[in-house]
């Protein structure tokens, strides 16, 4: 985790009865620790919410509302995700953003390996097709867009502390 008492805030805020789910910022790196893509993109209200903005590996779900959102529907082994994600927004429940970085994790992945891009690509377009009908390709165009600047996101601070928390969690984690 990369903001320490992370655990503790959505553990407070999952016991509220309104929250129903809450996610916040992620930071990808490679095995050199270097920032790959900031996953960043302030929420101020509900109507700015999509599928697209929510960092899958930050969500925590209310275990109330699993009943109407269901489960990931592993017929989609890469981009279940993205099911998930416009099934839970779609259900219009309330939500908490968390506008810091919670998770860093490293790159990799199915959804990032080469030899995985075309299967991925085909089950985006059925989930796409599923909640878009015949304008999935416009919604696949943009989910592709809307990724681009995070790409670029570049903070020596954020390096730097990426780099020092990992270097304490190494530390505490040493076999003598």
């Amino acid at each position: 985790f990369f903001y320490e008492k992370i655990l503790y805030f959505f553990k407070k805020n999952l016991k509220k009865k309104n929250v129903n789910y809450f996610f916040s910022n992620l930071i990808y790196h490679d095995s050199k620790l270097n920032i790959k893509r900031v996953w960043k993109y302030p929420i101020l209200n509900a109507s700015q919410l999509n599928y697209k903005k929510i960092p899958h590996p930050t969500l925590f779900v209310n275990r109330k509302i699993i009943k109407d959102l269901g489960y990931y529907d592993t017929n989609y082994s890469i981009s279940s995700d993205i099911d998930y994600l416009l099934r839970l927004t779609k259900l219009k429940k309330n939500f908490i953003y968390f506008n810091k970085f919670s998770i860093f994790m490293k790159t990799g992945g199915l959804s990032t390996n080469p030899f995985f891009l075309l299967k991925k690509f085909i089950q985006d377009i059925k989930i796409l097709f599923k909640y878009f009908s015949f304008i999935f390709f416009i919604e696949l165009l943009l989910k592709v867009i809307v990724k681009i600047p995070d790409f670029f996101y570049t903070n020596s601070f954020i390096e730097k502390k990426l780099k020092l928390n990992y270097k304490k969690l190494n530390q505490k984690n040493k076999i003598l």
